[in-house]
């Protein structure tokens, strides 16, 4: 061994014999000053003797991003190997861009899909607003019509037992009322019989309608010169009471 030999970590020469440089304990047996090795042992050994089986130490060569043998490391291979991580860290970022672009995408649809239901929500709303309006106009209408019944009612007289001659002229047999009552006939609104009668039964009510209830009142009160049928039908001798 020659006097001077060069530090196999730093590569500056230092004297083989001198105090300031150590062999390593490892397989390589190599110089290094002391200041640059750790222990007595290189890093390339202490990298070696943690690959092999039982060794407590945490790294491993499966751990490690490039898994080259020390010795027969080159350039070359270095080169390659670390081209081959690259290329497979270009792909993790790659699909993470692709992720994450389906993931803004995602969020964006699910955005959208947030407005259509809330669009929806307000139609929803609004045909609610107008079904509560449209219930409660019907229910005024209703009331409205039942008092207008009611009124219309109360202008009603009904004659029961009057009889129903066939091809009957109600206008004319309510003249023949208005007149035996003494009530104008144009007092009238309308008249009509409640139903339809049928052969060998009773015939249906005649129902007169004034225009005022205070014409109501008053046929009411001489409704009593009405006693039978022949009052109406002078040609009729049936003595059937009509009230």
């Amino acid at each position: 061994m020659s006097n001077n030999i060069k530090c196999a970590k730093c590569n500056k020469f230092a004297s083989a014999s001198g105090d300031n440089t150590v062999k390593c304990k490892g397989k390589c047996k190599r110089v290094f000053h002391i200041n640059c090795i750790t222990k007595g042992i290189c890093d390339i050994c202490l990298a070696q003797k943690s690959d092999t089986p039982g060794s407590a130490s945490p790294i491993s060569r499966s751990n490690r991003f490039l898994d080259l043998d020390p010795e027969s490391l080159t350039l070359k291979t270095l080169l390659e190997e670390l081209n081959k991580k690259m290329e497979v860290v270009f792909k993790i970022e790659k699909d993470t861009s692709f992720y994450a672009k389906s993931y803004d995408e995602m969020l964006k649809k699910q955005e959208e899909y947030r407005e259509e239901l809330k669009k929806e929500q307000n139609k929803v709303q609004d045909l609610q607003n107008k079904y509560s309006h449209l219930e409660k106009t019907n229910q005024a209408l209703e009331q409205r019509v039942q008092a207008l019944e009611q009124g219309e009612k109360s202008r009603n007289v009904e004659i029961v037992g009057l009889k129903m001659k066939e091809n009957e002229d109600i206008k004319v047999i309510t003249e023949q009322i208005t007149k035996q009552l003494d009530v104008k006939f144009s007092e009238v609104e309308r008249a009509w019989r409640v139903g339809r009668g049928e052969a060998g039964k009773r015939a249906p009510p005649l129902v007169i309608r004034l225009r005022s209830e205070d014409a109501r009142n008053r046929l009411l009160d001489k409704k009593n010169r009405l006693r039978s049928n022949s009052d109406i039908y002078p040609d009729d001798k049936s003595t059937d009471r009509v009230l």
